[in-house]
C-alpha cells in the first residue's frame, strides 16, 4: 500500500508537484516571507510561507495521501533547522477556519511533532470598520538557533495589524 504520492521538484517554478490517484495536481511552494520585518526592522532570513495549491479544478474526494505527501515535503523543508514556516490560511470561499483546522489535524497526525514545533496565532483585526479573523501558525525546528527573536515578533502581529494607520 502506498504511504504517500511521489513528488518532484520543479527547478523552474521552485515548486513541489504531485498528482493524486484521482488525477488531481497539487503544487507546494515555500515563498520567502518578510511580514515579520514590518513589525521589527530586523529582516529574519529563512522565514517562509507555505503555499499549497490544488491546480486541477476538479472536486477532490477525501484523500489521506495528500496530507501525507504534504507532510513529507514539510519534513524535507525542515532538513535545514534554521528555516521556519509561517502558515497563513487563505480565506478563499470563506474557508480559512476549515483550512486552519485541517492543517492542525495534519500536524497532530504527523511523525515530525517530536522535532518540529507549531505555535498557533489566530488574530482579529479591523479594516474600515469591518472585523476579520486571520488564522496563522508558525512551525520551526526545535534546534532553530534564533527562534526566540522570531517568536517575539510573531507574537506582536495582531497588535501591529490593529495599530492606528
Amino acid at each position: 500500500m502506498q504511504s504517500r504520492y511521489d513528488y518532484s521538484f520543479d527547478e523552474e517554478t521552485l515548486t513541489y508537484n504531485f498528482i493524486t490517484k484521482n488525477n488531481i495536481t497539487y503544487r507546494v511552494a515555500f515563498v520567502a516571507d518578510e511580514s515579520l520585518a514590518l513589525i521589527n526592522d530586523t529582516l529574519f532570513g529563512n522565514v517562509y510561507q507555505i503555499v499549497i495549491e490544488k491546480v486541477t479544478d476538479s472536486l477532490e474526494p477525501l484523500d489521506n495521501l495528500v496530507s501525507k505527501t504534504v507532510n513529507a515535503i514539510i519534513v524535507r523543508f525542515f532538513e535545514n533547522a534554521e528555516q521556519s514556516l509561517l502558515y497563513v490560511c487563505s480565506d478563499n470561499e470563506h474557508k480559512a477556519e476549515i483550512r486552519y483546522r485541517t492543517f492542525d489535524r495534519w500536524y497532530k497526525n504527523s511523525d515530525y511533532k517530536e522535532y518540529i514545533v507549531k505555535v498557533d496565532n489566530p488574530m482579529s483585526y479591523v479594516i474600515a470598520g469591518q472585523s476579520y479573523k486571520l488564522y496563522t501558525s508558525l512551525l520551526y525546528h526545535k534546534d532553530h538557533p534564533s527562534i526566540h527573536s522570531i517568536l517575539d515578533v510573531y507574537s506582536q502581529l495582531e497588535t501591529a495589524l490593529n495599530a492606528e494607520k
